[in-house]
């Protein structure tokens, strides 16, 4: 079955979040395994960043005094695979893409060793990422201990999966109110009053945090009633400076 213009602008779409599978299948009036083989030549025969680059060079190497934050994310195709995005975010461009099965060490170090190469000396000044192991090394590895700031969208949507909107605990709705406002804070004033909430949050509510449930007949003994409140906590007060690296 040969590919169309629309089946690019669909994977297009869906590669860039635009839309999901589900609203393709229903549009189209078709199964998910006919609108994965009409996507599979696009992954097959992918147009390579390499080639993109030496057709349209990125705006980086036309000014390269000029400072730039490099940012990193994987768009899950969900068994697929995952495309990997690096991107130029003071210039709004993408640098590099590639395919990989997951977002792995390898992975990164893979995409990153033939950015750099492209890249020559124009290295970036600080970088963003979803802070996964492998971005992490592979930034250090290819760019230096440069500033490196947590992506506040994916930290959000932890957040907001941990603390439910709904939730009959009122500690857990509290918190999430406070964790909304984590990606509105724009300056310095912003963060200390963003502290200064989770301090009367804590003083308020810690006892919650060590609450225990004894197990009957089970395998484990005891474990910690509000796991999820903790682990929103944790999120939120854990290296809070790598949220802030790049506020004014």
């Amino acid at each position: 079955m040969p590919s169309t213009w629309k089946d690019f602008v669909d994977f297009y779409n869906l590669v860039k979040g635009k839309t999901n599978r589900e609203s393709l299948i229903e549009q189209n009036e078709i199964s998910r395994p006919t609108l994965s083989l009409r996507f599979k030549p696009f992954f097959d025969l992918p147009l390579t960043a390499k080639v993109v680059w030496e057709l349209l060079p990125p705006k980086l190497l036309l000014f390269p005094n000029l400072p730039w934050i490099y940012g990193v994310d994987g768009k899950w195709l969900h068994r697929a695979g995952v495309i990997m995005n690096h991107r130029d975010i003071t210039n709004r461009e993408n640098l590099w893409w590639s395919y990989h099965v997951s977002e792995s060490y390898e992975a990164y170090d893979l995409d990153l060793s033939e950015l750099s190469k492209e890249l020559m000396n124009n290295l970036s000044s600080g970088a963003v990422s979803d802070w996964k192991g492998g971005g992490v090394m592979g930034i250090i590895r290819y760019f230096g201990l440069i500033p490196h700031q947590r992506c506040l969208a994916h930290v959000l949507r932890t957040l907001k999966s941990l603390l439910p909107k709904n939730s009959p605990i009122v500690e857990t709705r509290k918190l999430r109110l406070i964790a909304k406002e984590i990606i509105h804070l724009k300056d310095e004033t912003d963060v200390w009053n963003r502290q200064s909430d989770l301090i009367d949050w804590e003083n308020q509510y810690s006892k919650s945090l060590t609450i225990k449930t004894i197990g009957v007949n089970t395998k484990k003994k005891w474990w910690y009633t509000h796991g999820d409140l903790r682990r929103a906590w944790r999120l939120l007060v854990k290296d809070q400076n790598h949220f802030f690296s790049h506020r004014p």
